[in-house]
């Protein structure tokens, strides 16, 4: 009987082992190009610049902006403008 439940952790085991999960993954960027065709060009993670559109078609990005990017599935070729990075208010106070 120990035997057959050793096996079934064996394949259990070798199932979880073999799955590629497949999730999104949002990282900081920000852009180096606006294009005149509502594209951008901004840095991805290993520095290399990536053309991608925005999420957010009514907004103007500009030259060094700061923005959230998301890759789908870990996909590069659907990767997108997801948001604006915020600065924090280091140091200051905020209003109550």
């Amino acid at each position: 009987m120990n035997l057959v439940s050793d096996e079934i952790l064996k394949a259990i085991k070798y199932a979880i082992d073999k799955t590629v999960i497949m999730t999104d993954k949002t990282f900081p960027s920000i852009v180096t190009k606006v294009n005149d065709n509502g594209t951008y060009i901004i840095l991805g993670e290993e520095g290399s610049e990536r053309l991608v559109y925005s999420a957010i078609p009514s907004l103007n990005l500009e030259y060094m902006s700061k923005v959230w990017v998301t890759m789908p599935h870990n996909s590069l070729n659907h990767m997108y403008i997801s948001g604006i990075r915020q600065e924090k208010p280091y140091g200051k106070k905020l209003p109550h």
